[in-house]
This record gives structure tokens, C-alpha cells and sequence, in this order.
């Protein structure tokens, strides 16, 4: 790799792809599943398979209002290792309209650490257009 970035050497070019080696999975909670007496249920999905290339980004939407904890955590319980990767506790703003969306955006970095970089709401708003009818 470095003979080929020098401007001394010519070699034949190549690209070295980087793979994830643990599969990775969310899980998330919501504040009003929390309140529920004895409803431990949480919900979760794989977020990056084993052997899916590095970097990627995975995005996670929610059409539930409320604050949630999010926590990524490798899939299979590994002997000696803490499998909980990183846990989140998200604030929802207030929410105005009745269709939306909490959308959140992870990424395996190139590094393999596993982190969520983007939390967003979006809104859909209608307008009514009254139509003539003749």
C-alpha cells in the first residue's frame, strides 16, 4: 500500500476491503413499554451481519412518539467479553403532526467500532385542497 501511494514506485494496483467479524444488533426501548408491570419484551433486529464490509451505515425508523434507550450490543455472548457496545437514551422532541417518523442512523466505522451518529424526526404535513366539483 505504501509503494503504491509513493510517485518512486510502480505496482500493480489492488483494493483491500475490510469486513465486520461479529454481527452486531440493536435493541430499543420505549419510556411507555418501561411503564408496562412485567413487560421486559424488548424490541431488536441485527444491524450488521458477520462479514458485511466496513464502513457501513444502517438506518433505524420509528413511527412511535416518546423517548427510547437504544443499545447496540454484539449479537452472541462471547467468554470474557462485555458484549454491550454502546447504550443510548434518546429525548423526542415535541411531536406537532400526526404522521412521522424518529429516525436514527448507526455506523460500523472503519475502525469497527459501532457508533450512532444521526437522530432526526420528521413530520409529515398535509394541506387540504378544496376540489371543485362541476
Amino acid at each position: 500500500m505504501a509503494a503504491m501511494m509513493s510517485p518512486l514506485f510502480r505496482v500493480a494496483e489492488y483494493q483491500v476491503e475490510e469486513y465486520n467479524g461479529f454481527p452486531i444488533r440493536a435493541s430499543w426501548q420505549f419510556d411507555s413499554e418501561m411503564e408496562i408491570e412485567g413487560d421486559n419484551k424488548k424490541n431488536s433486529g441485527l444491524l450488521f451481519a458477520e462479514g458485511c464490509a466496513i464502513p457501513s451505515f444502517k438506518s433505524i425508523s420509528f413511527s412511535k412518539p416518546g423517548n427510547f434507550s437504544l443499545s447496540l450490543h454484539y449479537d452472541q455472548e462471547m467468554p470474557g467479553v462485555n458484549s454491550l457496545l454502546a447504550q443510548y437514551e434518546l429525548k423526542a422532541p415535541k411531536i406537532t403532526e400526526k404522521e412521522f417518523k424518529q429516525k436514527i442512523r448507526v455506523k460500523l466505522g472503519q475502525s469497527g467500532l459501532v457508533e450512532l451518529t444521526e437522530y432526526l424526526v420528521e413530520e409529515t404535513y398535509y394541506e387540504e385542497v378544496p376540489v371543485k366539483v362541476q
